[in-house]
C-alpha cells in the first residue's frame, strides 16, 4: 500500500551529507516548502550521533560520502562502513523510516569508489530485505549545477569554471560522451520518492537523463561565454542546454 506520509504534520527529515552538493540544494527546497523539519547529520559529527537522529527520522536521504578523499581508506570509512552503522541502527530503532540512498554509476567501474557504494547499496537492499525497511536508491550519473564545485563534483562545473575564467579545457578524448542530469531534476525526483512511499526496495530514477560528448558540453559553454561579449544571443532553450547555461551563470 502507498502511504502519502508527507501529508502529515510535523514530518523530520534527516539529511546527511547536507553541506556537500546535492545536500545543499536539497536542504534548500526543504527550506522553501516550509513543511518539515530538518536534521543535519555532517563530516564534523560522529557516527554515534546517529541513533539519537535516526530515532526522530520520518525519512533519510543518505547523501553523505567520499568522493575525491585525500586517503582512499576515507572511500572505505565514508562510504560503506558510514552505511553499514546506518543501516545497523536503523535495525535497532523503534520505527523503520524511508531510506533515500545517492549512489553512482560508477559501481560498473573497477574502481575504489565505485566498490564502495555498490557495497552501500547491498547493505541497503539487505536492510530492506530482512526488516522490510522501504529503501530507494538511486544510480546517479554525472550531475551538475548551482553550487556544484569544479575539480570535484562535475566535468560540467570544471568546464564552466575554466572556460569563465579563460583556462584551458583538458580533454583525452573529445568524443567520448558522458551521461549527466541536472540538480533541481535529482532534487524534484527525491522529493517525488518522499511524498509516495512504497514498503520494500526500490530503484530511483532522474529523468530526464542527458547524453553529450565533452566537445559539444565545451562548444556549448563557450558559446555561452563567447555572447557576453559579442552581444549575440545564444538561444538558451529547453532541456541540457538551458541546464547548462544556469550552471555557467552560477560560476
Amino acid at each position: 500500500e502507498v502511504k502519502r506520509l508527507s501529508q502529515k504534520s510535523n514530518m523530520r527529515i534527516l539529511v546527511t551529507g547536507s553541506n556537500g552538493f546535492i545536500g545543499k540544494n536539497l536542504v534548500a527546497r526543504l527550506n522553501e516548502l516550509q513543511v518539515y523539519s530538518i536534521d543535519f547529520f555532517c563530516r564534523e559529527n560522529s557516527p554515534e550521533n546517529l541513533p539519537k537522529l535516526i530515532d526522530c527520522a520520518d525519512f533519510i536521504v543518505h547523501l553523505a560520502g567520499e568522493n575525491r578523499p585525500d586517503n582512499t581508506n576515507d572511500f572505505i570509512s565514508g562510504n560503506t562502513e558510514l552505511t553499514i552503522k546506518l543501516c545497523s541502527f536503523i535495525e535497532k530503532s523503534s520505527h523503520k523510516p524511508l531510506v533515500i540512498f545517492t549512489s553512482s554509476i560508477q559501481v560498473e567501474s573497477e574502481n575504489l569508489y565505485g566498490s564502495t557504494k555498490l557495497d552501500s547499496e547491498k547493505a541497503l537492499e539487505d536492510l530492506s530485505n530482512n526488516t522490510g525497511n522501504p529503501v530507494v536508491i538511486y544510480r546517479l550519473p554525472g550531475v551538475f549545477g548551482k553550487w556544484c564545485k569544479p575539480n570535484y563534483n562535475s566535468v560540467v562545473a570544471t568546464f564552466c569554471h575554466n572556460i569563465a575564467n579563460d583556462l584551458p579545457i583538458e580533454m583525452h578524448n573529445p568524443l567520448t560522451s558522458i551521461r549527466l542530469v541536472y540538480i533541481d531534476d535529482v532534487i524534484q525526483s527525491i522529493m517525488n520518492s518522499i511524498d509516495l512511499v512504497n514498503p520494500g526496495f526500490h530503484w530511483g530514477k532522474v529523468s530526464p537523463e542527458f547524453l553529450i560528448t565533452l566537445d559539444d558540453l565545451n562548444k556549448q559553454i563557450e558559446a555561452f561565454k563567447n555572447f557576453r561579449t559579442n552581444l549575440v544571443a545564444e538561444k538558451v532553450g529547453t532541456g541540457i542546454t538551458r541546464a547548462l547555461y544556469l550552471s555557467l551563470i552560477h560560476i
